[in-house]
């Protein structure tokens, strides 16, 4: 979130981490504005030790169950570049404070691969390390959510689509753009949906290998520490599923073309009998579209009366809207190539 609009008082929450987990006094908590799920907050402590707290609203997905796998990854599996939580006084990493979840970690001092912008310079120690953790036996973490090729966001497109057919917006400038661009875009919007649907049905019925994965490790989730090495954090969507989930992220930022198939060379060297599904690339890179076009238009039609959280919506929902149909087929086109 950009902006702090939680409803929580920093004094009661202080006193509640300071109960249950096993740290010194806080001095201070203070908002950070980055990140779209959930609120995050830097906590410095008397002693000096500084932490990142997490909290979200509860939804469907099992955060208990994503978080004690992150744990298991970075304990029992040393893979250390894996940010796990701090576990709270009676061994939990997530616990819950007045209607929100919440999780610390301990806090990465440094700035993210998104904020240096180095890219292209980084990928060959990213390829690395999305490998291991691909590499790891997917056996052991049965308890975690398997991919099924859903659309979750389809039900939240179409109530934004009744809504803007129904609501008038005249006076609220964000609120009307938004509006206008999703009508102008109904009938392509709901011939992708349909596109999904068909994609769902032929994956589900295919065979395909399923590994570890981060779900979400864009650039921005990648940190280079103080002392030079990465680390991945925002493990909330952990699950069981295609390669093709985690390496749709190296492709491009921001519209811009990565150096993808150097990335994919180094990860061979270290995952030598991947084979990569361009179909599968196509369904993510469609449902990453739709994700932001839900989650954006969520922001501005159905949630947010605060006029900097709209701009910031909006600015966010346009890359997406009209949907880059040519730029995914490329990309689709691209990895078809790189297949032969």
């Amino acid at each position: 979130m950009k902006a702090d609009n939680s409803g929580i008082i920093i004094k009661q929450l202080a006193h509640f981490i300071e109960t249950i987990y096993p740290i010194e006094t806080i001095n201070s908590i203070m908002f950070i504005p980055k990140g779209e799920e959930g609120y995050g907050y830097f906590v410095k402590t008397e002693k000096g030790k500084d932490y990142f707290l997490k909290i979200q609203k509860p939804n469907d997905y099992d955060y208990l169950t994503a978080l004690d796998a992150v744990s298991d990854l970075h304990f029992h599996y040393k893979l250390q570049y894996i940010v796990a939580p701090v576990r709270t006084l009676d061994n939990k990493s997530i616990v819950e404070f007045e209607g929100h979840l919440i999780s610390l970690f301990p806090y990465i001092k440094g700035k993210s691969i998104y904020e240096t912008g180095e890219f292209n310079k980084n990928l060959e120690q990213i390829a690395k390390m999305i490998a291991d953790l691909h590499n790891i036996n997917v056996k052991n973490f049965d308890q975690l959510p398997k991919e099924k090729f859903q659309n979750p966001f389809e039900n939240t497109i179409l109530k934004l689509l009744h809504k803007v057919e129904k609501d008038d917006y005249g006076s609220d400038f964000y609120k009307h753009k938004a509006a206008e661009l999703l009508l102008k875009q109904r009938m392509d919007i709901e011939e992708t949906l349909e596109k999904m649907k068909n994609l769902q049905r032929k994956l589900s019925e295919a065979s395909i290998k399923f590994t570890l994965t981060h779900g979400d490790p864009n650039f921005a989730n990648i940190l280079r520490n103080e002392n030079g090495s990465l680390n991945i954090i925002d493990w909330g969507e952990i699950a069981i599923a295609p390669i093709e989930r985690d390496l749709m992220f190296f492709i491009e930022v921001d519209g811009k073309p990565l150096d993808f198939k150097s990335f994919l060379s180094k990860y061979l060297l270290h995952s030598p009998s991947t084979k990569m599904n361009h179909e599968i690339f196509q369904f993510y890179l469609y449902r990453w579209c739709l994700q932001e076009i839900a989650d954006y238009g969520s922001q501005i039609l159905l949630q947010s009366s605060k006029t900097e959280i709209d701009k910031h919506s909006w600015i966010e929902l346009q890359p997406y809207l009209p949907i880059p149909h040519q730029s995914i087929h490329e990309k689709v086109d691209e990895i078809k190539r790189m297949n032969h």
